[in-house]
């Protein structure tokens, strides 16, 4: 019995990649009006995306949403409509209606979620959590999104004691990529555990003076190029000044 189960679990023979979309230059197609489209339809919204839902009927509480990201279409579903879409969440119980959009999406080459079976789309939605500076989405192999939740804030409260640490290296990194001979060197250096120590014991920038000349460590901590300034100046002494 227990060694069936686990065949089930691991032996779905499905791959992941993952990809991050830019929200405000997406657009989305629901169909569908009911629970399952409400649950999409609030995590689009909540990051600022672009979406139109197509149904005969709505539940009250998508009607009480009141978002200019957000346009509801009465009617019965028409192939028109996918055509201007990114992405199609399918969030219906008619099977064969089911089956004529994915078809339908198959063929112009639409990525779809299929809210009735996973399995039966092209993806699936992550957990998605957002610090400062890190952002990230969680699944779990089986199908499991209770568990990718509980997964998702585990890893939320762990990154929280690196976010301004990455915050400072991503405005370092930026500067670094405007040095000359050292470049490489320095960006790998910055990304790495030994930094992240001498920058907690606040030594960081007494590190880069053994090997660097003074126009590169102002490049590097101050965003000057020949006494010339670029935008991440301000943004790095701001943040170091928190340190």
């Amino acid at each position: 019995m227990f060694k069936n189960f686990e065949e089930n679990i691991y032996g779905d023979g499905i791959e992941r990649i993952y990809l991050s979309f830019f929200s405000n230059k997406l657009r989305v197609g629901i169909i569908g009006g009911g629970k399952a489209a409400i649950i999409k339809i609030r995590s689009f919204l909540k990051r600022k995306v672009y979406v139109e839902v197509l149904a005969r009927e709505f539940s009250k509480d998508i009607l009480d949403i009141n978002d200019k990201n957000l346009r509801l279409i009465k009617t019965e579903y028409k192939s028109e409509f996918i055509q201007d879409k990114h992405l199609i969440v399918i969030a219906i119980n008619d099977s064969d209606l089911l089956e004529q959009i994915k078809d339908e999406c198959d063929k112009n080459f639409k990525l779809y979620i299929n809210c009735s079976d996973f399995k039966g789309g092209i993806g699936v939605m992550p957990v998605q959590r957002n610090l400062k500076n890190i952002s990230f989405g969680i699944n779990t192999t089986g199908g499991n999104p209770k568990g990718a939740l509980m997964v998702a804030d585990i890893a939320y409260k762990s990154l929280k004691s690196i976010d301004d640490f990455i915050g400072r290296v991503t405005i370092l990194r930026n500067n670094a990529k405007k040095l000359g001979v050292y470049k490489k060197e320095v960006i790998e250096f910055l990304n790495c555990n030994d930094f992240k120590f001498f920058c907690d014991k606040g030594k960081d920038e007494t590190v880069f003076k053994l090997f660097l000349g003074e126009d590169d460590l102002r490049c590097l901590y101050r965003g000057e190029i020949n006494g010339d300034s670029y935008s991440n100046k301000e943004e790095y002494s701001s943040t170091s000044s928190s340190r």
